[in-house]
């Protein structure tokens, strides 16, 4: 196994704090630092907006990979980014039509396989 240290990637970690408390907390790898006020873009269509960003100061190497370099307390954006989000709903609705189709068997106890 090749054990490949962030860093060498220009990679950087930041936990993302939500400041309303609604989405909770999550982790984030980024080439660069963001900036206050930045707006980003989530994979799953979620925009967040960045209102403080404070470097994770450490003094030991231990955990050094699961530590952020960053802490970003951000707030969730209502509508996110159309073009990921309609692609996401899309997705969900496709697969719950499928499921929800009585001649996938699927709710009719057949022995169709997924």
């Amino acid at each position: 196994m090749i054990n490949i240290d962030r860093k060498d990637l220009n990679i950087m970690k930041i936990r993302m704090i939500d400041y309303d408390n609604k989405m909770g907390q999550c982790e984030l790898f980024v080439t660069r630092e963001p900036n206050q006020h930045e707006h980003l873009y989530l994979r799953n269509g979620s925009e967040v907006v960045v209102l403080n960003i404070y470097q994770f100061v450490r003094n030991t190497k231990d955990n050094f990979a699961e530590e952020p370099d960053f802490v970003a307390i951000v707030q969730y954006q209502e509508n996110g980014n159309p073009a990921l989000t309609d692609l996401r709903k899309e997705e969900s609705q496709a697969v719950l039509d499928w499921f929800n189709n009585p001649e996938s068997g699927l709710l009719g106890g057949s022995n169709e396989e997924l």
